[in-house]
């Protein structure tokens, strides 16, 4: 993961190529391939987060139930993704937004599930 600072703003862009759990509250992560996960790919556990997919893919639960990106937090944006589920496992989502997110944006993104529990967009 490389780090960038955006110019005229605080925030840091963070270039990824993995998936992985999102803790620091701020961050802009920017995809730079397709990126894939057994279970869950991004767990967004912090506020002010940005995933930016940048037209990659996020294959998820390829060998049991998750999500391609999850969030608990305030302030969560996911964008310009394409999310896919590989395996029929269940339950599953491509985006997970829990109880306890508010506020959130999804932009631009197309969600494809294959298992008769699970959604596109959860929003729980």
């Amino acid at each position: 993961m490389a780090l960038v600072l955006l110019a005229g703003s605080a925030r840091a862009l963070n270039l990824t190529t993995d998936c992985f759990t999102l803790p620091t509250a701020g961050e802009y992560y920017k995809l730079q391939n397709n990126v894939g996960a057994a279970e869950t790919c991004f767990a967004v556990t912090a506020d002010n987060i940005t995933v930016d997919c940048n037209g990659f893919t996020i294959n998820y639960s390829t060998s049991a139930a998750g999500y391609g990106v999850t969030t608990n937090s305030t302030n969560t944006t996911i964008e310009n993704c394409v999310v896919n589920q590989t395996t029929v496992t269940s339950p599953s989502s491509g985006i997970f937004f829990t109880v306890s997110a508010n506020a959130g944006l999804i932009y631009n993104n197309s969600v494809k599930t294959i298992s008769d529990s699970g959604y596109g967009l959860d929003l729980n």
